[in-house]
């Protein structure tokens, strides 16, 4: 078979119309593939349980690209999140005893309910010889289950991808079952996938070398980095530059446990104490979905300061990059987090802005502080630390606001397909 010729079966639980950050990396890396002389099969849920829509980012997908549909048996979304801590009554506890229940059963993740449907198309692909080789994402990490089963039992080599850490995300997930049990069964399931895949791909380096000296019979280098990017195709021509004369933070992504915005709300609400005339001056715009039990953190001094955009599709939101003056990145100091990058931290060094990262000492921070010039960095675990920053940030706004355009085109999503498809190529025997 010609290498222009050669197919490559993408499973991915959400695919667009889905939104989200997650969805951007394989998505981008469908939209790229094909110029890497691998044309992609999507297999992907055909009604996922999921909180977010965004059908712009179909654009992205070319339109010879086969998608393939498979039913999982979960619940709507909203149904799951039917019981949230904010409501109250009878039904309410009744859906919040349910889901818990659910949650203990369905392990590793609820998406397990996926299995059937996926098990007989995945199947039906593999044993048809319709591909050359497998690429399967995570989360949901039940996902990589039947399909590194099915890809070695028909001699098909497999790539999975692990866009989140499995053990951080059962520690962090708000709805994420806590136990011994489902620890044990983690650590099964990441071992029989590690141990039976062709090679996987992480999105830090941190976590491939975590995976390499907890399993340390894998070859060292069954590994590889692969973060997530920008896409430079994305990004608006010319300069946007917000009219309004105050200073303006803009924060994109879903705040959550791992994500929280607790420290950066404390010293914003402990400097407008201090100084009452920045409440008309300081704006913050947070563009993505916020937990219910984070927005606690929001109500205070400050409470009037910060507009709650909600999502916005893709390219809206990066226009609002761009009309920011500041750039917000937080990530919380919890186990694990040194390990992750926030998948807009690749957008935020793509438009040369400044960035205020309220993130612990790892990869974030050591990207920040190495690679990107123009950026303020605070420890989440120092508030005094986080208030400093921030003062600075404001006093000297007017050096803050000019861009710092740098060359961070080795994070572009067209450089890093480019990587996929060569280990690719190497699995296949190019």
């Amino acid at each position: 078979m010609a290498k222009a010729e050669r197919r490559v079966l993408v499973v991915s639980y959400t695919f667009p119309p889905t939104g989200g950050a997650g969805v951007q990396r394989v998505a981008k890396f469908v939209k790229y593939l094909e110029r890497f002389s691998w044309q992609p099969v999507v297999l992907t849920a055909l009604n996922p349980s999921v909180p977010l829509t965004d059908h712009s980012l179909l654009a992205d997908i070319p339109s010879g690209v086969a998608v393939h549909k498979a039913k999982t048996y979960e619940p709507s979304y909203s149904i799951k999140q039917g019981g949230g801590p904010s409501r109250g009554g009878i039904k309410s506890r009744v859906l919040r005893l349910v889901k818990k229940v659910a949650m203990g059963l369905l392990l590793p993740d609820a998406q397990v309910l996926w299995w059937p449907h996926l098990t007989l198309k995945a199947r039906d692909l593999l044993r048809a010889r319709a591909v050359d080789c497998v690429f399967v994402t995570s989360p949901p990490y039940s996902a990589l289950v039947p399909v590194v089963f099915l890809a070695k039992r028909y001699g098909v080599p497999v790539i999975i991808d692990f866009r989140d850490e499995w053990t951080f995300s059962r520690e962090q997930w708000e709805n994420a079952t806590k136990n011994t049990l489902s620890r044990s069964i983690d650590a099964f399931l990441e071992g029989y996938v590690l141990k039976n895949c062709t090679r996987f791909t992480a999105a830090t380096q941190s976590y491939v070398t975590s995976i390499l000296s907890r399993y340390p019979t894998l070859d060292p280098g069954k590994g590889r980095a692969i973060t997530n990017g920008y896409d430079s195709e994305d990004l608006p021509e010319g300069e946007l530059v917000s009219e309004s004369q105050q200073i303006s933070f803009v924060y994109t992504g879903t705040v959550w446990n791992a994500t929280s915005l607790r420290p950066f709300m404390n010293a914003v609400h402990a400097l407008v104490e201090q100084r009452p005339e920045l409440r008309q001056r300081l704006r913050c715009r947070i563009i993505g979905r916020v937990v219910d039990s984070e927005l606690d953190a929001f109500s205070g001094p400050a409470s009037d300061c910060v507009t709650f955009l909600g999502y916005v599709e893709h390219k809206e939101a990066i226009s609002e990059m761009f009309k920011a003056d500041v750039l917000l990145l937080s990530l919380s100091d919890l186990p694990g987090a040194g390990r992750i990058f926030p998948g807009k931290v690749f957008e935020y060094l793509a438009t040369g802005k400044h960035v205020f990262g309220i993130v612990p000492r790892g990869e974030t921070w050591d990207l920040l502080a190495d690679e990107y010039r123009n950026s303020t960095l605070a420890l989440p675990s120092e508030p005094g630390e986080v208030l400093a920053k921030l003062v600075h940030v404001i006093e000297n706004i007017g050096e803050v606001r000019c861009r710092c355009a740098q060359d961070v085109s080795k994070y572009s999503r067209f450089q890093l397909t480019e990587q996929l498809a060569s280990m690719f190529d190497s699995c296949v025997g190019s």
